[in-house]
């Protein structure tokens, strides 16, 4: 039995191997501040350590909970999802599901071997290693860039109860002489994430009870939303810029003192909730018989055996020819408005390139009328891009939504959204569609199957247009900028909008 459990062990982390050297970030492991707080990339050898470690933290109970031996056809559902999820993973590259085939399988393990009681006692360490998948993008987008502009607004409310006078317009933070923008990693999700799995890795080790571990976990992502607050407005109230390893030293004591926090919550807890540490019980006669275990273990040895061959001889899928690039030109002539070569001035501030694999923009002018695009297409290949974000409206930074409607252009015309914006730069008007791209759902199913890595795929590539132009402060000038934007719609193969 210990030669076959050797060797089926042996087996498995051949077949999950590449899990040992892959990276979301492409090859390398991220610096400790992208780990802490880049809103995606985490180091997967990492967590899978910490859900190893928090394996051996709970080894008592493991070993009490291996008997009586539960049936195959109890572990034959994870068992299974955990071999097709490895296949396809495989298939179409996408390492990261490997990740929840690996806690299928274990959980089909536990069942297999221990029924129920073990694999209740597997849920924790295994909901740790789920912490190694990356969120996709088309998720992370609709997260991410609403809470910067909710930390502006928070930041905005504590720098000013500190008595510095200070202004908020959109995601920018201005005070007299300095003025700091909330990017990406200032939004705090990072933060949230990696306290919310170390708040998992204490229950884990430190066994604190479930009422104490859930709301300590309830807790981890409120304290790091709270220190995320503490770090930017150590930076609106700095009126130069650090040093890059100086910013980077504070960002990690803020986050230690975010650690200390999430100990001092648990110490609060524990006066009010008490646990008293049970003993795992030995099983006695319930123990499983040597036949039973055998079996158990020659199923797990022969799901083994498939997934090493498996890793060795299912191919791979073959990637398209490169992008089409004519989805990125943009007409020199249209309804009188003539494409001019000056680079629109917010452009330098445009956050869109991390989504899209190649991207123009442009300036049209027309009688002494001005109007902007920009343009974003993804070959979809990349699950760590997305087009789909709610940041799509804005044309740069510093800007806040006053009104939000969608424009009706016919049926075969794709959902124009109108916004209208406004902050201290004045009122602008935007239009943005997506072409090639299903709705929120439909895509986040996709990013989560990799289906557009496979046979599946979809073609051509997905495309975002933006239009946007000033919006003059007189009474006509909300219809003008309308006008404006109403005629460059068929440029870009819009039909006009229904009456």
């Amino acid at each position: 039995a210990l030669a076959l459990s050797l060797l089926t062990l042996l087996l498995g982390v051949f077949a999950y191997r590449s899990l040992l050297v892959w990276s979301p970030t492409e090859g390398v492991l991220p610096r400790l501040e992208g780990w802490l707080y880049m809103p995606s990339g985490t180091s997967p050898q990492i967590v899978l350590a910490l859900a190893a470690a928090a394996l051996v933290a709970r080894r008592d109970r493991l070993l009490a909970a291996l008997g009586p031996a539960g049936s195959l056809g109890q572990a034959l559902a994870p068992l299974g999802l955990g071999g097709v999820l490895f296949l396809w993973a495989s298939y179409v590259g996408a390492m990261d599901l490997l990740i929840p085939s690996l806690a299928s399988l274990a959980l089909g393990a536990g069942l297999l071997l221990g029924g129920a009681p073990l694999a209740r006692e597997l849920a924790l360490p295994l909901l740790i290693l789920l912490f190694a998948i990356p969120s996709p993008a088309v998720l992370t987008n609709q997260i991410v860039f609403p809470l910067q502009l909710l930390t502006a607004e928070h930041t905005l409310a504590l720098v000013r109860a500190l008595g510095v006078p200070a202004v908020q317009s959109g995601d920018l933070l201005y005070t007299p002489g300095h003025t700091v923008r909330v990017i990406e990693t200032c939004s705090g999700m990072r933060s949230i994430d990696v306290l919310t799995l170390l708040a998992l890795v204490y229950a884990a080790f430190f066994r604190p009870g479930a009422r104490r571990g859930v709301l300590l976990v309830v807790a981890a992502p409120l304290i790091a939303y709270g220190i995320n607050l503490v770090r930017v407005a150590l930076m609106v109230l700095r009126p130069g810029s650090p040093s890059a390893l100086a910013h980077v030293l504070e960002g990690v004591a803020v986050f230690g003192a975010g650690v200390l926090l999430l100990l001092l919550t648990d110490a609060g807890l524990s006066r009010l909730l008490p646990h008293r540490r049970s003993q795992p019980a030995a099983h006695g006669p319930d123990l499983p018989t040597p036949s039973a275990g055998r079996r158990s273990l020659a199923v797990l040895a022969a799901v083994a055996v498939s997934l090493a061959a498996a890793s060795l001889l299912v191919p791979s899928w073959v990637r398209p020819d490169r992008l089409d690039g004519s989805a990125l030109k943009l007409p020199a002539e249209a309804h009188g408005w003539r494409l001019s070569g000056r680079t629109p001035a917010e452009e330098a501030r445009r956050p869109w390139s991390g989504g899209a694999t190649r991207h123009a923009y442009g300036s049209y002018e027309r009688d002494g009328e001005a109007a902007a695009v920009f343009v974003a297409v993804n070959h979809r290949l990349r699950r760590n891009q997305s087009l789909l974000s709610p940041r799509n409206a804005f044309p740069g930074a510093g800007w806040e939504v006053e009104e939000r409607t969608l424009l009706a252009v016919g049926p075969d015309g794709p959902r124009v959204e109108v916004t209208l914006l406004g902050g201290l730069k004045g009122r602008v008007l935007t239009y943005h569609w997506y072409e090639g791209t299903a709705r929120l759902a439909g895509e986040l199913t996709r990013a989560l199957l990799a289906t557009d890595r496979s046979p599946l795929r979809r073609p051509g590539a997905a495309r975002m247009v933006q239009l946007s132009t000033g919006v003059e402060p007189k009474a006509t000038g909300r219809a003008e900028a309308e006008a404006r934007l109403r005629s460059l719609l068929p440029a870009f193969g819009v039909p006009g909008p229904a009456s």
